[in-house]
């Protein structure tokens, strides 16, 4: 777990991080002798997914070249009132050119956060990986581990593995803040179809008799200075309608019961520039 102060420019860097964390996870992984799947889903689209009865929508972004079974995917979950275009921007996609919403909706707080906002780079297609973004209804996700999202989500990225885009064992969940919460639910209710997953300002725990897949990576970041998802537990009060939850625990506490779902000991705490964090070694099969 990484933990520093909170800011609109180390927001976006640690979402980032967040990212690149998640996707060593997603990029080393055993080769398969077996052929490869094409992807069969269109490049950069806002598509429509039936799940309930509810029609759902989501984008996907192909690597150059596109992509298939072999291609590690990553799935990011967007923040609690913001839509998945905020969630492409914030995480250095982005829109493409001639997207609407090309405009960021926060003002960056450095020149180095002003330069990766607007920067043209799009890690997908740099590093070769497809990425998802969901969007929840009314931009609130379901956050009970039995809820309608949870189902959805798991719907959602079981047809694109149907598809050829991606594999379970190649492919990463990340969210920001009550995308970040949604993650910890949706590893939890579906881990056969993840390897790992990054909450990013939002660190969630396990829920009751979660039980991860062997070699499933965890990754937490989270800020102390946090003013809405305090770093004792606790939320700002306004966050309780929406079912985002209190906790009498901090958020250490919360990966470290992580780190005892998956088996893991030994934790070895390191510190870097304004960061301080901790890893769990010692996992089976990790």
């Amino acid at each position: 777990m990484r933990r520093g102060p909170r800011g609109g420019a180390l927001v976006r860097l640690l979402c980032l991080l967040g990212l690149l964390v998640g996707l060593l996870g997603a990029a080393t992984v055993p080769t398969y002798a077996a052929a490869a799947t094409k992807c069969a889903q269109p490049d950069g689209q806002r598509l429509t997914f039936t799940s309930g009865g509810l029609s759902r929508e989501y984008f996907i972004k192909l690597p150059p070249g596109g992509a298939s079974s072999l291609t590690p995917m990553m799935v990011a979950l967007h923040p609690l009132g913001w839509d998945l275009n905020f969630m492409r921007m914030i995480t250095l996609f982005g829109p493409q050119s001639g997207d609407q919403g090309a405009e960021a909706p926060v003002a960056p707080e450095s020149d180095a956060a002003a330069h990766l906002v607007s920067s043209d780079l799009r890690i997908g297609e740099r590093e070769g990986f497809i990425t998802v973004f969901p969007g929840a209804r009314n931009n609130v996700w379901d956050l009970r581990p039995d809820g309608v999202d949870t189902a959805f989500l798991g719907e959602l990225v079981s047809y694109l593995h149907t598809q050829g885009c991606g594999a379970p064992d190649r492919t990463m969940l990340s969210g920001f803040s009550m995308g970040a919460m949604m993650t910890a639910r949706l590893l939890c209710a579906h881990p056969e179809l993840f390897s790992g997953a990054a909450m990013v300002g939002g660190i969630y725990p396990p829920t009751p008799g979660c039980a991860l897949r062997s070699g499933t990576s965890v990754v937490g970041i989270h800020g102390t200075a946090d003013a809405t998802v305090h770093f004792d537990g606790s939320v700002d009060p306004s966050l309780l309608p929406f079912g985002i939850e209190p906790f009498g625990y901090d958020r250490p506490t919360m990966m470290r019961m992580w780190a005892e779902a998956k088996g893991c000991g030994h934790p070895i705490s390191s510190s870097w520039f304004i960061t301080a964090g901790t890893e769990y070694t010692g996992c089976p099969a990790s």
